[in-house]
């Protein structure tokens, strides 16, 4: 998605750029500001029924109903499905979405731009990069060829996206070439659209290396789009984009669709070794895009819920709801707030009790209902502490495209990361470690009081053989393994970690007070069946560092990190707290 010119001999007079807050995916590029010009609406409503799909998609990449939107859409969500084409609304009524209704891409109710189209003129298009991702691509390579081209053209400008020039690599290359720029318009720019179907209507031909929604754009508006140097995507190049990190089993599928063999054999038509030889594929681009399935204005406006009842009701809930945050009692507004928003209510609530659990004293026993049924604790800050940890940042979160994934919760304690996985993923199995004998106690209770029945309670320690450890007690999260007995120890059950990692793991997390490092060297040959590691580094005070021990083993295995701390000191050169005999705790996080 494209467009404020940089420096370019070409008069190209777009529409400018306004930056918008996207309250929703339907906002992107500016859509619903297209469409309440279109039902000639001049005030913003608030809020529109639906989400509404934003660009083109394959018809081979009708996996599901999120493969459709680029965006996670939930089986259970109850939210109208806008798309673009019948064949889209049938896949999705098939699978379940009994409320998706084709109603056109938003691009095709943008009112055609009055420009004069220049013959003979090229807008080139090449792959954008990301904000968040460096992409491997054959731009430079295609950027060069546009240049062996430009004789051929009485006007050739380059389009790059917004992160493009945040990068500047292709920005540079196109001024060595000696080739006019126009910036491209991301994707809160209300007048992305508009402006795109200006440019569009200005060139006669658009040619591009890979695949987007600018080629049916382009199309529709009447230039004459072709695709030069295609570059298939790589899994790398995308795996840590939100989307796939999110649906990671839509990655391999988006990428077969997209491979060169399979994108050319489909789009034949479209591949020509030089722009001048594309067609006029107006007919094509309007089905693509669904132009004959587009609603009429007030037709749109009941479908969004933009009527004139729905509108008052919605600016009265505007000018009410400060009314009602002062005046209403709080045995009124706790309710209201929980129906009307209730992940926010949850993180509210959650940090309100997590305070006062916090201020309860060490190791004195409490209870808390926060996550619903009852959960005891035999230390107030510790719980409290996991609490805002596991389920208010969700830490832990992951997703993975194992319907039955296998997860081992070393150091489990009272059960809460337990509790978490076996609420996020009811069919996996899940084995819980907890060494303290006391604590494990604590853990059975939680699980039982939350029906937890994938979870295995082993009252063990995670070690480098089974003859058992000197295992010292400290009441709350903080029990370790021990060389020498003492008359503070006791002797418990140990487990070698090595030999649970015979099968493959989807999430191992230590939190196992000082024994990570001799685990994960005693385990390093098998960590090629872990998919990922939680591990919490403790530096033991008075004794030699070994964290690049354990970040050696990560990285012998593949694995990239993300460590911090979370209790950094303030002034690490002037005092190193030291707690539970510690001196450094780092959550390391490590990923494929």
């Amino acid at each position: 998605m494209r467009m404020s010119v940089v420096h370019t001999h070409v008069q190209l007079d777009l529409p400018s750029e306004r930056t918008i807050t996207l309250a929703s995916i339907s906002h992107s590029y500016g859509a619903i500001d297209v469409a309440l010009e279109y039902c000639k609406l001049k005030s913003d409503p608030l809020t529109t029924v639906g989400v509404w799909q934003h660009g083109w998609t394959l018809q081979s990449l009708q996996i599901d109903a999120s493969a459709l939107f680029g965006v996670t859409i939930r089986k259970d969500s109850p939210t109208r499905l806008w798309v673009a084409r019948r064949d889209e609304e049938a896949f999705l009524q098939q699978h379940g979405y009994s409320s998706a209704k084709a109603i056109g891409l938003p691009i095709c109710y943008v009112q055609l731009p009055r420009v004069v189209r220049e013959g003979n003129s090229l807008l080139v298009m090449p792959l954008h990069s990301l904000d968040y991702l460096d992409t491997h691509d054959n731009s430079e390579e295609f950027l060069r060829e546009i240049q062996r081209l430009r004789t051929r053209f009485d006007n050739v400008t380059v389009c790059l996206h917004p992160s493009c020039f945040q990068k500047g690599r292709l920005v540079r290359l196109c001024s060595e070439l000696g080739l006019d720029v126009v910036k491209g318009a991301g994707i809160d720019d209300a007048n992305a659209l508009r402006r795109m179907a200006t440019l569009f209507g200005k060139f006669e031909y658009m040619v591009t290396n890979g695949h987007g929604s600018h080629i049916p754009y382009s199309a529709y508006f009447g230039s004459k789009p072709s695709v030069l140097n295609y570059c298939e995507p790589r899994a790398k190049d995308r795996s840590n984009t939100p989307f796939y990190v999110e649906n990671p089993e839509l990655l391999a599928p988006t990428i077969d669709a997209l491979s060169k063999e399979n994108y050319c054999s489909t789009f034949d038509f479209l591949i020509r070794d030089d722009p001048r030889d594309a067609s006029l594929l107006q007919d094509w681009a309007a089905c693509q895009i669904g132009a004959d399935n587009r609603l009429s204005p007030p037709d749109l406006r009941e479908a969004f819920g933009w009527t004139f009842t729905r509108r008052v009701a919605s600016r009265g809930y505007k000018i009410a709801a400060p009314i009602a945050e002062e005046w209403l009692p709080e045995s009124l507004k706790r309710p209201l707030k929980k129906r009307l928003y209730p992940q926010l209510a949850f993180q509210q609530d959650l940090e309100v009790e997590a305070k006062r659990i916090a201020q309860l004293p060490a190791y004195q026993e409490g209870s808390t209902f926060i996550l619903g049924p009852k959960l005891m604790f035999p230390s107030g800050p510790s719980c409290a502490y996991q609490l805002k940890s596991i389920f208010g940042q969700e830490v832990y979160k992951f997703k993975t495209i194992n319907s039955k994934p296998r997860i081992i919760d070393g150091g489990a304690n009272i059960g809460l990361a337990s509790i978490y996985f076996s609420r996020n993923f009811p069919n996996a199995t899940i084995h819980a470690f907890e060494a303290d004998p006391s604590i494990c106690e604590f853990l059975r209770q939680n699980l039982q009081s939350f029906t937890a029945n994938n979870v295995e309670v082993i009252q063990a320690a995670l070690w480098t053989d089974n003859h058992g450890v000197s295992f010292a007690s400290e009441g709350s999260d903080a029990g370790k393994i021990v060389v020498e007995d003492s008359a503070r120890t006791q002797r418990v059950p140990s487990i070698r970690l090595k030999d649970l990692l015979q099968d493959p793991v989807d999430l191992l997390k230590l939190d196992v007070e000082g024994a990570e490092v001799d685990l994960l060297i005693d385990s390093a040959e098998l960590l090629q069946n872990v998919e990922r590691v939680f591990v919490e580094y403790h530096s033991d005070f008075g004794k030699p560092q070994r964290l690049e021990q354990l970040l050696s083993v990560l990285a012998k295995s593949n694995f990239r990190v993300h460590v911090h701390s979370p209790s950094p000191a303030k002034e690490p050169f002037m005092f190193r707290p030291v707690k539970y005999g510690f001196d450094l705790l780092l959550e390391i996080f490590a990923f494929r």
